[in-house]
């Protein structure tokens, strides 16, 4: 059998002289390569943007699909979604303890989510220069995100932070001297 006998019976017409001739490996994997672009394969997957009309069983839904049987017992409504759709996208605001070390004092430090940008702020105290050359750890806590970055630096005349994976550094600063902060970066 030829490419054109083949093709003409896949078409619906009967090829000439195609009786009792034998199928080569060739002329198969045409005709499987022609109905592999006619037919879908046995297993396969649709998005759910290809469903056009007809009806999506409860049990083929995710289990934190909005149903009308959720919307009509009230344990899902348009204030509940907006709250979910909110708090998945920002945290809550974190408050943190006052703490210090030996030249600087922090704050009234509150940090906030919003999206892919952290926001904190608080009270940075000097009570003693901080002259080394080195910065000094100030605070830890597992509520300070990590800056995109790697570290964001907020310049005060109080000192100078180093905002960086969990925890904020001090260098610096005028003895004597309070400064309320604000910083904003990427996480």
């Amino acid at each position: 059998m030829t490419v054109d006998q083949a093709e003409a019976l896949l078409g619906g017409s009967e090829a000439d002289g195609a009786e009792g001739e034998l199928v080569t490996r060739r002329i198969l994997r045409f005709v499987l390569g022609k109905l592999g672009g006619i037919y879908a394969k046995l297993v396969h997957t649709h998005s759910g943007a290809d469903l056009t009309d007809g009806t999506v069983t409860a049990a083929k839904l995710a289990s934190g699909a909005v149903t009308q049987a959720k919307i009509a017992d009230g344990s899902v409504s348009l204030a509940k979604c907006d709250s979910t759709l909110r708090d998945s996208v920002s945290q809550k605001d974190a408050v943190v303890p006052d703490t210090a070390n030996s030249t600087h004092k922090i704050g009234q430090v509150r940090i906030y989510v919003d999206g892919h940008t952290a926001h904190i702020s608080g009270l940075l105290e000097c009570v003693y220069a901080h002259t080394a050359s080195e910065y000094m750890h100030l605070m830890s806590s597992s509520a300070l995100p990590t800056p995109k970055g790697g570290i964001v630096y907020c310049e005060t005349p109080a000192g100078v932070l180093a905002i960086d994976a969990g925890r904020i550094r001090v260098h610096g600063g005028t003895a004597g001297t309070s400064y309320r902060f604000h910083d904003s970066y990427a996480v």
